[in-house]
């Protein structure tokens, strides 16, 4: 396999040629080749594919817009609550926290948290 479809684990989110890989749209070669070819051009990927021939753009703007995008959203919303609910800590009873140290917003967008 190639770096694009190994590294995804490694990565908040899967990159588009995971996608395409999966919907048996490209191959892992073509992927290593899209990629290379992005090494040296800095275009985007899903341009690469479409100038190659190997993907319409209208397929790409689809699986963008209708799979790639909506996945991210709701990773980052999720990972900003795991944050939120993981890396916050309520202090001890009694505690006093200066205002300063008050979070400007909370997890649900006031400094309360609700």
């Amino acid at each position: 396999m190639t770096q694009g479809v190994d590294s995804r684990s490694s990565q908040p989110y899967q990159p588009i040629g995971a996608y395409l890989v999966e919907a048996g749209l490209l191959t892992d070669a073509q992927v290593g080749v899209a990629l290379a070819d992005q090494n040296v051009t800095a275009m985007p990927f899903g341009e690469i594919v479409v100038a190659r021939g190997w993907v319409k753009e209208q397929t790409i703007e689809f699986i963008m817009h209708r799979v790639v995008l909506p996945e991210r959203s709701i990773q980052a919303a999720s990972n900003g609550m795991q944050d939120c609910l993981t890396h916050r800590q309520r202090p001890a009873p009694g505690q006093i926290i200066p205002t300063q140290q008050l979070p400007k917003q909370g997890c649900l967008g006031s400094a309360s948290g609700t």
